[in-house]
């Protein structure tokens, strides 16, 4: 009797479930991939969330962890707007909001992080924001008019570049300025290539790390 394909199901949809995935079909893993996240969209890094694409000056394509196209071609489920409740280790299954539940072999958690939220009345009001998500960014910038006022609760890297990004769109817009383009296709032709010689396998993702750990 053929033995039935080995499975891997990946929690989290963001560059590091990205990433987990490539990995595992790249190094010959032979069995089925699933990737299960509540997120819309392909995996990719979140930088320009806080830099430039809030400031409109560059699009996410760059920073994708593969094409949307890749990881149908390569045999990787990519299932988001899912939610997984909970995780049973003994039967090895993965259960999803909706009670639909998956079986693995090999299970990995790749949720990321999360916003501290604010625990005070009116936390929820319009008008306040998270800057976690594609969709959360763009809801900023659609806000970002002349005229208005922000309040950017948090002091660290992500507080410090949302205020000036915040501070350089207005400033454009109240000019009626188009914003610039800062990454050039040579310059992602050049990340391109740093990222083939660190990895050594000619995968053109400049995102990948470099140091690989094969599966048992």
């Amino acid at each position: 009797m053929t033995p039935a394909p080995r499975s891997a199901v990946i929690v989290g949809t963001g560059l590091a479930g990205g990433n987990a995935a490539v990995t595992l079909r790249e190094d010959g893993w032979p069995g089925r991939i699933v990737m299960l996240g509540n997120e819309p969209g392909v995996p990719f890094g979140r930088p320009p969330l806080s830099k430039t694409y809030l400031r409109g000056e560059e699009s996410l394509e760059g920073w994708l962890v593969k094409p949307e196209a890749w990881y149908a071609a390569h045999g990787v489920e990519l299932r988001t707007g899912v939610t997984v409740q909970r995780v049973d280790t003994r039967s090895k299954q993965v259960e999803l909001v909706g009670r639909e539940t998956l079986s693995y072999d090999a299970l990995l958690l790749c949720t990321g992080g999360r916003n501290r939220r604010l625990r005070v009345p009116g936390a929820e009001l319009p008008g306040i924001y998270q800057l976690r998500t594609q969709a959360e960014c763009e809801a900023i910038r659609q806000a970002a008019q002349p005229g208005a006022r922000a309040v950017i609760v948090g002091m660290g890297f992500i507080g410090s570049e949302v205020a000036a990004s915040l501070r350089g769109c207005l400033r454009r817009r109240r000019r009626g300025e188009s914003p610039p383009s800062r990454v050039r296709p040579a310059a992602r032709r050049a990340l391109q290539q740093r990222g083939k010689a660190s990895s050594g396998r000619g995968s053109g993702d400049a995102r990948r790390p470099s140091t690989l750990r094969r599966y048992p």
